[in-house]
């Protein structure tokens, strides 16, 4: 109401109002790195805590391994429509696709040369006489899983799986834009609520990082954030001690103080903030 009253524009990440909503597909960026840290630092934060680092570290390189074969190979099998989170879970789910798409991808030998490890790492885990298939079909199941109960909401999914209308943080943030979320907990559930703010968070949190520019040089942008402690894992903890230098505030709101205090975490929230 208020950005309607000044004549300021706006957008509107909506699960309940799809038709006036715009999509968070992360594949709507040029660079693949860029789509690969994304994903998996957004399924990395809501993923099991008792789950031990080494196959945290193996969750996210297969992660962002299929990520950037996605982003690189999709279009060009499917007249070049945007790839998106249904689709890396049909890979996690179909070995044989993905070997599919790296045979494609061989042939392009530029960029098969600049990708010669993504490739040898399918063949060695993804192709049927690799060494690594057997632990690699453990690893896929447990990342489907959690990438399926992020899409198993269909309103989630309208907006995660937007092939069309996306955000761009890195654009927003150059402009100054004012963007909404509604998570929606008593629609979604806490775990849908959880899973959708942090992806929004982290795609955010992504494009901060690589702000291009220098303190000065920057626009300011402001982060509001309520019923924070919904929110809070170790990869957030960047707001708190990294945004200030790349032009953005963060403001929280929660229930009690109490709630900042992280016993499953390495560190206090609490004493951070």
């Amino acid at each position: 109401d208020v950005c309607n009253n000044y004549g300021v524009s706006y957008v509107l990440l909506d699960p309940l109002n799809p038709a006036d909503s715009i999509g968070l597909n992360p594949f709507v960026y040029d660079d693949p790195n860029t789509i690969a840290v994304t994903i998996s630092s957004t399924l990395n934060g809501i993923k099991s805590p008792d789950y031990d680092n080494y196959s945290e570290d193996v969750v996210i390189q297969v992660l962002e391994n299929l990520t950037i074969l996605l982003k690189l190979i999709y279009p060009q099998m499917n007249d070049g429509i945007l790839p998106n989170m249904e689709d890396l879970l049909k890979l996690l789910n179909n070995f044989s696709l993905v070997q599919k798409m790296c045979e494609i991808l061989k042939k392009d030998h530029e960029l098969a040369e600049e990708y010669s490890m993504l490739l040898t790492f399918f063949q060695k885990n993804f192709y049927p006489d690799g060494k690594g298939l057997d632990n690699m079909e453990k690893y896929a199941f447990y990342i489907s899983s959690r990438l399926e109960n992020l899409l198993r909401s269909s309103k989630i999914k309208n907006i995660l799986c937007n092939r069309h209308n996306n955000i761009n943080f890195d654009e927003s943030l150059a402009n100054g834009d004012i963007n909404f979320i509604c998570t929606r907990r008593g629609d979604l559930g806490a775990a849908g609520h959880k899973a959708f703010g942090l992806f929004f968070l982290m795609a955010m949190q992504n494009a901060v990082l690589r702000r291009p520019g220098v303190e000065s040089s920057r626009i300011p942008h402001f982060l509001y954030i309520d019923e924070f402690a919904d929110f809070i894992c170790k990869d957030t903890e960047a707001m708190f001690t990294m945004y200030r230098k790349y032009k953005v505030g963060t403001i929280i709101s929660t229930q009690s103080l109490q709630q900042l205090e992280t016993p499953h975490l390495r560190e206090n929230y609490k004493s951070t903030i």
